[in-house]
């Protein structure tokens, strides 16, 4: 039988544990583990950016990106199915002090016009749309992949209706390597789609035999 409820409930192959248990290794506070060294480095080069962070969960390296790109009682934009909002115990709010604002769609992608009305106005009383997180692939809408015209649709309406400040990021849900899939079913290069978005978070664990989460 062939277990597909989650890719956690893998288990690793006896290469998998050879080359774990050879792999060099050092002390990452210091930054001196050549294993995790290369990992950041070869993503930093592959995605074209300055820089990249290995974590140990998915969940993790969503919480830093909300972290880094809001302050307390911002509001980020979501589709009411997204990992952030369902599965990731309430942390935006505990680790950030900011509201998650879901939207309902009917195929699990928001859409420009979705984006629009769930734009805060300005006032006193309200939180501040600051971020749309998009899920790319979408997993609770079957691994759905968001267009490159929505995406660059959806960073103009941020532009616009919340101003230059306002920031479109992609965050993984449960979906296999979501970034690079995503990618190869546009036909892309992933720097023609990292244009538009900052920071991204890409999952390499799915189908890997591994119960770490990324």
């Amino acid at each position: 039988m062939i277990d597909l409820r989650s890719d956690t409930v893998t288990r690793p192959s006896p290469a998998m544990r050879t080359a774990m248990m050879e792999a060099p290794v050092g002390d990452d506070v210091y930054g001196e583990d050549p294993t995790v060294n290369q990992l950041q480095d070869d993503i930093a080069a592959l995605l074209d950016t300055e820089a990249a962070l290995f974590t140990p969960s998915g969940t993790m390296a969503n919480q830093i990106a909300l972290h880094v790109l809001t302050n307390p009682g911002d509001e980020v934009i979501v589709d009411a199915t997204s990992h952030i909002y369902n599965y990731e115990t309430g942390a935006a709010g505990v680790l950030s002090g900011i509201q998650l604002h879901p939207v309902s769609t009917p195929n699990g992608l928001l859409t420009p016009n979705s984006v629009e009305e769930a734009i805060r106005p300005e006032g006193a009383v309200f939180a501040r749309s600051q971020v749309v997180a998009l899920e790319n692939t979408a997993n609770k809408a079957g691994g759905r992949v968001y267009s490159l015209e929505r995406i660059q649709a959806v960073t103009e309406v941020a532009a616009q209706e919340i101003g230059q400040e306002g920031v479109v990021a992609q965050f993984a849900g449960q979906c296999p390597e979501p970034l690079l899939l995503a990618v190869v079913q546009r036909q892309l290069c992933l720097p023609e789609e990292l244009a538009l978005l900052h920071p991204v978070h890409g999952g390499i664990h799915r189908g890997r035999g591994r119960g770490c989460n990324d």
